[in-house]
């Protein structure tokens, strides 16, 4: 693609205003040229990150302070508010010497455990010596169950070894059959082997007669397969001759079809052409709407953001009142049971008062005249003690009451630790609220359930307007996009028409000298084949050829397959014939080993002690009656045998003992293991603070870590932010930084022509003063004066003066959005007005500069009223206004 030729138009008032307005408008103007809303997004973002850490650095202080808050301390700290180091520290000396506590105490816990295991040792050997006294009356009863039973284990032993013996037979019997089965089977065999002989000749004699007939038609099947070999040599060149002649006729129809492509494609290349104009057209407003849409989206995201915190401030609020109501009730409940505990309290010290003067009035009645007193030595008794009838009432059991105060401050620390946690809880909540109420910048006395929800409303409808607007706007670059794409499309589709084009005419050419070949092959075919061939058809002859092949493989086939049976039955023959005659060998063979194995059977029945084979087969029982017998005769000897020996071992152990008195030993072990529980009960406590305490040291430890490394991050995040904002010693954002370096540009090229317009007068210059009150540098102008060699502000130049920096401005401009447009040429300058303001010097300096730029090659066109311009300018379209209507007409001289 060629670079693309664009042109400028100036009006001289816009550039007036780069001159005369502010520095923030000015750099408004700027941003709309240069497009540097990239380096706004920079300093955004990073504002962003620094938000971002900070608020991770508050929800982390917020968990330190709701760790510590865990905390049981022992002692209060001295210091007011100690620090979170100071905090951790003394955590980790409270759970050292809570380690130290449990050492010690688990080294009484391992004395008074030792002490519980000899006792329950003692028990246990005492136990089992008791187990041993009744096992051993419990053998001897047994033992004599086994000597009752003696006589018939004798019988059931004697049955065992019949059956043993016959089992052992059993094998030599089945050796008998075997022998027999085997006979049996042989004298079968050869009834089969004999029927099979007379069925195999009958079919042998068949074959043989139908296989002497096929031998003798040997020459008819060589000549069919002549047949077939010579026309099967005819087909490949018949079906050649066919597709040659095919072929040329779609070549023909190829040639017409290309020649008529060529013509509709110039068509079409022409109408691609109109259609990629129109559509770059349309692309122009691309990147305008592109920063739009980004500044909506922004908008959108920041009230999105808001209603998401608002939403997670009406979840908090409703958990903190929540939260509130829990701790009054709380709060209520602990207070009642304060009173009825100090209740409970006067009762016992009046009961004890009570008790006190019933004791003294004991006395009292005991005193003796001229007898000492058992208090006070004394013996003058000049006021014993009296009791009024008051205290003569019954008063209340001390311990029944102690028992309910006991009860009651249990209960009142439990309650204690319900009022600390609902306390600790509402205030956690309370700072989440007011960290919402910060980010949204809402006060916490304003924050009710409808105020958030108006609120909430209001973001929703403003958040809904945005979305809309993004939308359209959106929809809008969409249609933009989808227009460049069809115009990047269509600028393809062009391409490959003309590639198209050129390769069609390159075939057409290809085509033509094909059917000159084609024409050659064709006239050789015919030479080669017979008339009666060429005038058939390839798929006729390859039918007649694949009938005549199909007919002789057949033919072959059946040849083979007589041939292969014949030899097979006549092997078949003989096989079947040696077959008989070792059948006929071995039926002898089989009945000898039978009656030898029968003789030798019957000698081992009479030499195992059984009078004939009936009472052998009388004797024999089943495996499994045989393995019960078996077992019952070894459980019978086994229990036998451990019954003696267990009673001998019983009454050797128990000799020169006594019966143990087992509940003695057990009250004493169970009283020592009630002191080893509570060792273990005061050891699970010190390990569980230990643990809970040891947790909080490590998730403190984990959070300042965090803390450390986020505050690391926030400080360089937040210098690079503030320094991106423009929060420096120079008042110049990240954003003006570029601008500025776009505007030192622009006025080293301005001041080319100015120094020219101006008779090295003027030359302008950006203002390196630092902006008061907050506001933003970097982006103000100056000129100096080299009549005066003073600097002041461009706002004090004439109408002319400022019509001939504007312009000079308008010319640098220009070259710097060239030279940073990236092959976009801007060839054409059209100027609107302003020459009324300047004198004759001054307008002839500005036409000189003007003649230059259009010696280098640039086109100007100039909007004027000037007499002056009019005859210096030779191509004019003038307009000419009259009642009647306005006209126009070029002038050239």
């Amino acid at each position: 693609m060629n670079n693309s030729v664009k042109m400028i138009m100036i009006p001289q008032g816009e550039f007036r205003r780069l001159i005369s307005e502010n520095s923030k408008e000015r750099e408004e103007i700027l941003q709309k040229i240069f497009h540097t809303y990239f380096y706004d997004r920079i300093t955004e973002e990073l504002k962003k990150q620094s938000k971002e850490l900070r608020n991770w650095i508050e929800q982390i202080e917020w968990q330190l302070e709701q760790e510590a808050a865990k905390i049981e301390w022992e002692e209060p700290d001295q210091e007011e508010e100690p620090s979170m180091e100071r905090t951790l520290e003394r955590l980790m000396e409270s759970v050292e010497k809570k380690q130290n506590l449990l050492i010690e105490q688990q080294d009484k816990f391992q004395l008074e455990k030792k002490t519980y295991t000899e006792l329950q040792e003692t028990f246990y050997q005492a136990k089992q010596r008791k187990t041993q006294f009744d096992e051993y009356e419990q053998v001897k009863q047994t033992e004599q169950l086994l000597l009752n039973k003696k006589e018939e284990m004798d019988r059931t032993k004697n049955t065992y070894n019949l059956a043993l013996k016959a089992h052992h037979l059993r094998v030599f019997e089945d050796q008998v059959k075997q022998r027999k089965h085997e006979w049996n089977d042989i004298v079968e065999r050869e009834k089969h082997q004999m029927k099979r002989q007379e069925q195999v000749e009958a079919r042998f004699t068949q074959v043989k007669k139908e296989y002497e007939e096929e031998k003798n038609k040997e020459a008819d099947r060589q000549k069919l397969h002549d047949w077939i070999k010579q026309h099967q040599q005819y087909l490949p060149k018949l079906q050649t001759y066919t597709e040659r002649k095919k072929y040329k006729q779609a070549l023909q129809q190829k040639i017409g079809f290309l020649k008529q492509k060529q013509v509709k494609n110039q068509a079409e290349i022409t109408h691609l052409k109109e259609n990629i104009e129109t559509l770059e057209q349309r692309t122009d407003a691309h990147h305008e709407q592109t920063k739009k849409l980004y500044e909506i989206d922004i908008v959108y995201k920041n009230w999105l953001e808001r209603i998401t915190k608002l939403k997670e401030l009406i979840h908090e609020n409703k958990q903190l009142h929540q939260l509130r109501s829990s701790f009054s009730n709380v709060k209520k409940e602990y207070e009642a049971t304060q009173l009825e505990l100090q209740s409970i309290k006067l009762q016992i010290k009046q009961e004890e008062q009570r008790q006190q003067y019933e004791l003294a009035y004991s006395l009292a009645l005991q005193l003796q005249d001229s007898e000492p007193c058992p208090v006070c030595g004394s013996t003058h008794h000049p006021s014993p003690a009296s009791v009024s009838s008051k205290q003569h009432d019954k008063g209340k059991n001390i311990e029944q009451l102690v028992e309910q105060q006991n009860r009651l401050e249990l209960q009142l620390q439990q309650i204690q630790e319900k009022f600390v946690n609902a306390k600790s809880d509402g205030q956690a909540k309370r700072q989440v609220v007011e960290q919402y109420c910060k980010q949204l910048t809402v006060q916490m006395e304003d924050v009710t359930e409808k105020q958030l929800r108006t609120w909430l409303e209001e973001a929703e409808q403003l958040a809904q307007q945005e979305k809309l607007n993004y939308e359209q706007v959106q929809q809008f670059i969409k249609e933009i996009e989808k227009a460049k794409k069809e115009r990047e499309d269509k600028q393809i589709i062009l391409q490959q028409l003309h590639e198209k084009t050129e390769k069609e005419k390159k075939e057409l050419e290809e085509y033509n000298q094909q059917d000159v070949a084609v024409r050659t092959q064709l006239q050789a075919i015919e030479q080669d084949l017979p008339a009666t061939i060429l005038n058939s058809s390839a798929s006729q002859l390859e039918e007649t050829i694949r009938r005549e092949q199909s007919r002789y493989e057949k033919w072959v086939k059946h040849w083979e397959e007589i041939k292969q049976v014949y030899e097979e039955l006549d092997n078949e023959r003989n096989q079947v014939e040696a077959t008989l005659k070792e059948l006929q060998n071995f039926i002898d063979e089989a009945k000898n080993r039978y009656e030898t194995q029968l003789q030798s059977f019957l000698t081992k029945v009479k030499e195992s002690g059984f009078e004939d084979r009936e009472t052998y087969h009388a004797s024999l029982l089943d495996e499994d009656k045989m393995e019960k017998l078996r077992m019952e005769l070894e459980d019978y000897e086994t229990k036998k045998s451990h019954i003696t020996e267990r009673k001998l071992e019983l009454e050797t152990l128990l000799r020169d003992q006594t019966y143990p008195n087992l509940e003695k030993l057990e009250q004493e072990m169970t009283a020592q293991e009630q002191v080893v529980e509570q060792y273990r009960h005061k050891l699970q406590e010190i390990q569980l603070f230990i643990k809970q305490h040891e947790s909080i040291s490590i998730q403190l430890q984990d959070l300042l870590a965090k803390q450390q490394n986020y505050a690391k991050q926030y400080y360089d995040i937040a210098e690079l932010a503030d320094l991106a904002r423009g929060e420096n010693h120079l008042k110049l954002s990240f954003e003006r930084y570029v601008l500025s370096s776009f505007l030192d540009e622009i006025l080293m090229q301005a001041n080319l022509r100015l120094d020219q317009m101006t008779e090295h007068r003027y030359h302008l210059q950006r203002s390196d003063q630092v902006a008061k009150r907050g506001a933003q540098s970097g982006l103000d102008l100056e000129v100096m004066d080299h009549h005066t060699g003073q600097v002041r502000s461009v706002k004090t130049l004439s109408g002319g003066e400022g019509f001939k920096t504007a312009l000079s401005l308008a010319l640098g401009l220009a070259d710097v959005v060239q030279a940073h447009a990236g092959g976009v040429q801007l060839d054409t300058l059209f100027i609107d007005e302003g020459f009324g303001t300047l004198d004759e010097v001054s307008l002839a300096q500005a036409i000189d500069c003007l003649k230059g730029l259009q010696q280098s090659n640039r086109v100007l066109g100039i909007i004027s009223h000037v007499p002056q311009l009019k005859e210096e300018i030779h191509a004019k379209l003038q307009i000419s206004t009259s009642p009647e209507g306005s006209k126009v007409a070029f002038q050239f001289h």
